[in-house]
């Protein structure tokens, strides 16, 4: 009769208390780190790391959490990287070994409040002198009614997290400490981009590894370097054909902070057109010559002009990439036989502080082999034209820019059975929120080949597709850039520097072919219109797609100032070109397209003026939320005294019933979905029996049958 009272009043705190507790019994798997095919440290100092895996026909990831820690762990999905909206978790594990779980969601700069319904599953937990990990996983889609689930989509996700030295001594969590302005912050990742090789699977007898080596001293003078050297694979050194097959980014001194991005362009062989040749063996490469210098700073008028030449975009990585390992049917060329092969690197340094005499390191690991794949992988640049044309008005929340790449760049560039898109990358600066390519083939908008709603400057990283995308030559792309410049007070132009912008896509694809570059740039003749200008300065140049003939400013003759000047000395308050009407004329005007091959050469095509295409809007497939798993049922029955049962979240329809524990044995019921039948048939005396978050009904009565049975059995 006393456990009858006891019982009740268990179950009365429970169905009274707003935390759902996911203390889970551990299963017998020791996670490990090799268990998870991705894996990256959330902050500086290294005190938490995040590993995790997807399965994706389960539609359910996986992450191991660990920290330096002795207290609690943080982590959730955040859509801006707040608090606000946020879609998190804590956990801890207590001093008798178990774990603890809480799911939760934000709602602004305050205490998370414990989601009513827990869609995250404790694995797994260990605490040991140094270190608390646990294991927890979810659906991608929860199909949460109330929206306090983030969807897990194919784009960048802000991960924030946090960490407390104390434990909460409650099980409910209500204690726990604040993490305070350090034990915090937010981390970029690609959740769902297919798992690498693990570093030993991947180096097979026939992969050797390139290293590049790079540094440069920073200087206050400015905040923005590219660096450019010329390198040489030792792949020709060997008698044969080689293959790129991956890369990754091993860190030195400072690069963490100040490196930005590396891209190495490959460089065309001498077929002629190069500017200048090696003084000292005119029977040389052209680039030769600059394999013994330390490099040069790129796009100043004291580069070699011979660097302009190399513009195949080949192998690229930025800040936040893992590294890139090509699938088994996919190689880039590296190195033919009997030909030479040379590369320009350009490293981009970023300097916000003005910081002086700082020394920043690198190696970038190129893995190459002689055993060639079958399909040759070749990149070109898709997107707004780096020109004058492109600007960003000061204060505007959302302002976009688009680039096109029409039908006739692709049917001169492509074959006619079309080309394969294996990957892409996205790339903008500082402003750019997001970013998404747009396809089009004979009326109609395909699916988007790539989309980011969450792209953030320090986060950018290739995109392998879910499936492979064809492309033929009777397409048209659109890449279009959402940008955010509430925080300038000027105007902001295209540009190299972190602080000017890019509207561009990368796109990788086989075979190869020639063409390395299909952007577009609004008219001259439409931005005359649009911003009130007579006319600019040599006008029929602009109209010449030239590469080396691009300006990022021009002469305005009859205002006696520049494009740019111009602009900036306008008055963006109350100008009517911000109007939503005037922004959309802009987008959906005439564009000048250009589109080059390796080397810098103009592919003439017969009209070279373009917008967007008469089309049917692709229309997304419609949400679909099904159940986890079918209901089930589930007996427990009669546990050895001491032991711990755990049933965790049956599923709705689900019947679940925990027979006789034995004196001792500790029963926990975790958050039965609405429609399932939770029955716990006599627990023995000294049993402990917390059913935690059940808010049924049908408990209570339980409770109450128990009590009065055992009210009857002490009256006889």
């Amino acid at each position: 009769m006393k456990w009858s009272i006891v019982l009740c009043l268990l179950l009365w705190m429970a169905r009274n208390s707003s935390c759902k507790d996911v203390s889970s019994m551990q299963d017998n798997t020791d996670y490990e780190p090799k268990d998870f095919e991705h894996s990256t440290g959330l902050d500086r100092d290294g005190i938490l790391h995040l590993h995790w895996k997807v399965d994706f026909e389960k539609k359910l990831i996986r992450f191991l959490l660990s920290g330096r820690t002795q207290g609690w762990l943080g982590l959730g999905l955040s859509p801006k990287g707040g608090m606000a909206g946020a879609d998190m978790i804590t956990a801890w594990v207590d001093d008798e070994g178990r774990g603890h779980l809480q799911d939760r969601y934000g709602v602004g700069n305050t205490f998370p409040p414990v989601d009513e319904r827990s869609d995250w599953r404790l694995l797994w937990s260990r605490r040991n002198e140094t270190h608390t990990d646990v294991v927890v996983e979810r659906l991608l889609d929860t199909c949460d009614e109330l929206i306090r689930d983030i969807v897990i989509t194919y784009t960048t996700k802000r991960l924030i997290y946090a960490w407390g030295e104390t434990r909460p001594s409650t099980v409910d969590g209500s204690d726990l400490s604040y993490h305070g302005p350090v034990k915090r912050g937010v981390r970029f990742a690609m959740l769902l981009k297919p798992g690498l090789k693990p570093a030993e699977s991947m180096m097979t007898p026939d992969i050797k590894t390139w290293v590049i080596e790079g540094s440069q001293y920073l200087r206050e003078s400015s905040d923005t370097i590219y660096w450019c050297t010329v390198v040489r694979p030792p792949a020709q050194e060997h008698p044969t054909d080689t293959q790129y097959v991956g890369v990754r980014m091993e860190h030195g001194e400072n690069s963490l902070e100040h490196l930005h991005h590396i891209v190495a362009y490959e460089c065309p062989e001498d077929d002629g057109a190069y500017p200048t040749h090696s003084p000292s063996n005119s029977s040389s490469h052209p680039m030769e010559q600059y394999l013994e210098y330390d490099g040069h700073q790129c796009y100043q008028p004291n580069m070699p002009p011979n660097f302009v030449r190399c513009n195949n975009h080949y192998i690229i990585w930025a800040v936040g990439d893992e590294g890139e390992y090509l699938p088994e049917h996919i190689g880039a060329p590296l190195h033919k036989k009997e030909e030479h092969s040379y590369f320009l690197v350009e490293a981009h340094y970023d300097n916000p502080a003005l910081k002086h005499g700082v020394f920043v390191s690198w190696q970038l690991h190129v893995f190459y082999t002689e055993k060639l794949r079958p399909n040759a992988l070749q990149s070109f640049m898709i997107g707004k034209t780096l020109r004058f044309g492109m600007m960003i008005p000061p204060g505007q929340k959302s302002w976009m820019q688009v680039g096109h790449c029409p039908t006739e760049c692709l049917a001169k560039g492509i074959p006619e059975d079309g080309i394969r898109i294996y990957s892409s990358y996205l790339h903008g600066h500082l402003m750019t929120r997001s970013i998404k390519v747009r396809h089009f083939r004979d009326g109609i908008e395909l699916p988007p080949v790539s989309e980011d709603f969450h792209f953030d400057f320090n986060y950018q990283t290739t995109f392998p597709l879910e499936e492979e995308r064809v492309v033929l030559p009777g397409d048209h792309f659109t890449v279009e850039c959402v940008y955010d410049s509430t925080d300038r007070s000027k105007v902001t132009f295209a540009g190299l520097s972190t602080y000017e912008e890019m509207c561009l896509a990368f796109i990788y694809y086989y075979p190869a072919t020639a063409m390395v570059e299909c952007t577009s740039t609004t008219h001259p003749n439409v931005l005359k219109d649009f911003y009130d200008i007579d006319k600019f300065k040599d006008e029929s140049q602009l109209y010449i797609a030239d590469p080396h003939l691009e300006p990022f400013d021009i002469e305005l003759p009859t205002k006696n100032t520049t494009f740019r000047n111009w602009l900036q000395a306008r008055d963006w308050r109350n100008d009517s070109t911000l109007s939503l009407s005037s922004r959309n004329k802009l987008n959906r005007s005439l564009h000048l397209a250009r589109c080059t091959a390796k080397g810098g050469k103009v592919i003439q095509v017969k009209k070279p003026e373009t917008s967007y295409p008469y089309f049917r809007k692709y229309s997304p497939p419609p949400r679909r939320c099904e159940m986890s798993s079918p209901p089930q049922t589930v007996t427990v029955q009669e546990t050895t005294a001491g032991s711990t049962v755990t049933v965790q979240e049956p599923t709705a329809g689900s019947t679940v019933t925990v027979q006789e524990p034995t004196a001792g044995s500790t029963v926990t019921m975790q958050e039965p979905t609405a429609g399932s039948t939770v029955t716990v048939q006599e627990p023995t005396a000294g049993s402990r029996c917390p059913l935690i978050g059940v808010s049924s009904v049908l408990l209570c009565a339980g409770c109450l049958l128990s009590f009065f049975r055992n009210a009857w059995f002490w009256t006889i």
